[in-house]
């Protein structure tokens, strides 16, 4: 697990009021995620249906970096680097003061999951939840995603973070598990709100704006800043 404190993601700010965190892709992830390093059979048949799938864009560029950096999930380390991080915004003076002081979003997971060896790491997950309900306590608002979001150790984190779906089935399900859901779309795969439940698709404001939007300022990925969880809306995301 690492903690960025100053994102240099230009889809996320223009900014630096953005920290980000990363695990390491694939050891931290499900199998069931289609761009999975090594995927079950159940991401393959995904696949199949989707078309051409390449690797996950984590592990390409400055992203594959930091993730093969991260290392596994590790929730002392996390509670660790978040008690920093607030412990940073309550001083006066200090290295790193004014840095933490600017933040107001953490995007969680740029890479990888809250799985260890295929399997959901409550330790870890109990830790997220934790760090999630000390930002909020001082304003510092979250945006994360998650493969994990049918197994039921990972309901907890529905507060904050969306259901990373790959297919309308997936879509409908997480949506009756109490989720808010993102949908990885291409020219194959355009629902329509019958197929989504009555639900919406959205795109993602960044991409259809060429990046003009960030996601600090758009925040339909944070449920937790939204009015309701019971939003009709699906975010999608074109396949990258």
């Amino acid at each position: 697990m690492k903690f960025v404190m100053q994102s240099g993601d230009r889809k996320l700010t223009d900014g630096k009021n953005v920290a980000v965190t990363y695990n390491e892709t694939g050891k931290s992830c499900p199998r069931s995620c289609m761009l999975h390093p090594t995927p079950n059979e159940y991401a393959l048949e995904k696949r199949s249906k989707f078309g051409r799938v390449s690797t996950c864009y984590t592990k390409k560029g400055r992203t594959n970096i930091h993730q093969e950096k991260a290392g596994a999930v590790d929730g002392i380390k996390l509670r660790v680097a978040v008690r920093n991080f607030l412990n940073l915004r309550m001083m006066d003076k200090g290295k790193g003061v004014t840095q933490a002081k600017r933040i107001d979003t953490v995007r969680w997971h740029v890479s990888g999951d809250v799985f260890d060896n295929d399997a959901p790491s409550v330790e870890y997950i109990n830790a997220q939840v934790w760090a999630c309900e000390q930002l909020d306590a001082v304003g510092v608002k979250s945006i994360g995603y998650t493969h994990g979001w049918n197994n039921p150790d990972v309901a907890p984190l529905r507060k904050w973070f969306m259901a990373s779906c790959d297919t309308v089935e997936e879509v409908r399900l997480a949506r009756s598990l109490g989720w808010m859901t993102t949908l990885v779309v291409n020219p194959k795969n355009k629902p329509t709100a019958e197929d989504l439940n009555g639900a919406k698709l959205v795109k993602c404001p960044n991409q259809i704006t060429k990046g003009r939007v960030k996601c600090s300022s758009c925040m339909l990925c944070s449920p937790a800043s939204l009015p309701s969880l019971d939003s009709a809306r699906v975010i999608g995301f074109d396949y990258h």
